[in-house]
């Protein structure tokens, strides 16, 4: 921002990006108008979630550098609904919302991949994070968007930030972790509409 010489700014977030933008926007509340927090949580329970979190993905990671496309589906089976998951295999060149197709992601998961040392410092970063005590303080108008069958981010999880934050609106809308991608008209209205207010 100082690099652009942006004073003040919207700030959205997903998933890890939206406990960054918690964080930042307690920090830095003057440079923030208004905060879009997407697959939200003010921290995790204990250590042991992380752990298993840790030893997941890089169970994940060495799955796809054994066989990219299995690899591939076997991750996303807990970011997208398994309806979702469905209409990507059974025609993995099919573009949807002309964005982005099964091929293009799993395309992307390979050309630049996770490393093991990436998947643990994402493990730290998640156990480092803990807002909850500090959510009353953000005094920004906020939305919190979830989706309903989200497993690694869970509503409830979205629901608690959204009781502490005073000025915060919530939206639950259909899909998994990835719902920006699988209800990305939806989602893309509600940010919009948001903006605009």
């Amino acid at each position: 921002m100082d690099t652009l010489d942006s004073q003040v700014t919207h700030l959205i977030g997903h998933s890890l990006g939206s406990f960054i933008a918690q964080n930042f926007v307690l920090k830095y509340p003057k440079r923030v108008n208004k905060l879009i927090l997407l697959s939200t949580s003010a921290g995790l329970p204990d250590r042991k979630g992380v752990d298993i979190f840790k030893d997941n993905q890089i169970a994940l990671n060495d799955a796809r550098i054994a066989d990219p496309i299995t690899g591939f589906y076997s991750k996303m089976k807990v970011r997208f609904t398994r309806e979702f998951l469905k209409l990507m295999k059974s025609d993995p060149t099919k573009k949807f919302y002309g964005l982005f197709s099964a091929e293009e992601l799993i395309k992307s998961e390979n050309e630049n991949p996770w490393t093991p040392q990436d998947i643990i410092n994402h493990s730290y970063a998640l156990a480092d994070h803990n807002t909850l005590e500090k959510l009353h303080k953000i005094r920004h108008k906020t939305l919190i968007i979830t989706g309903e069958k989200d497993r690694l981010t869970p509503k409830i999880s979205s629901e608690q930030v959204h009781k502490e934050i005073p000025k915060s609106e919530l939206k639950i809308v259909s899909g998994g972790h990835y719902f920006p991608l699988e209800n990305a008209s939806e989602v893309n209205k509600i940010i919009i509409d948001f903006l605009k207010s």
